[in-house]
């Protein structure tokens, strides 16, 4: 079963920076971009994460996350832009799972 892994990395007033894991979510049906989606969205929601303080999403290179107009990565971007469209936000490719295969 595919597991969605949601991770917070976080810097205080004090520049004191902190990394969490929030929330590990197994995707039953399906992990269709638009399935990743809802559930970020949903644990942001749920955590009470403000949006405008979202500065980047790292993600792996699967297509369903980095599609430049349906993935995980634009769909987050593209709402972000319509909620405050003075902010920017940044997508880039995470290294974690290289690093695992190695």
């Amino acid at each position: 079963m595919a597991q969605l892994a949601v991770f917070i990395r976080v810097c205080d007033h004090e520049f004191n920076i902190y990394e969490e894991l929030i929330e590990l979510i197994p995707m039953h049906d399906t992990a269709t971009s638009q399935d990743i989606f809802e559930n970020v969205e949903r644990v942001l929601h749920e955590y009470d994460l403000d949006l405008s303080k979202l500065v980047c999403l790292p993600t792996d290179d699967a297509a369903n996350m980095v599609g430049r107009h349906n993935g995980v990565a634009a769909k987050l971007q593209a709402k972000i832009k319509n909620l405050h469209p003075d902010l920017s936000f940044t997508h880039f490719h995470c290294i974690i799972h290289q690093q695992n295969l190695c």
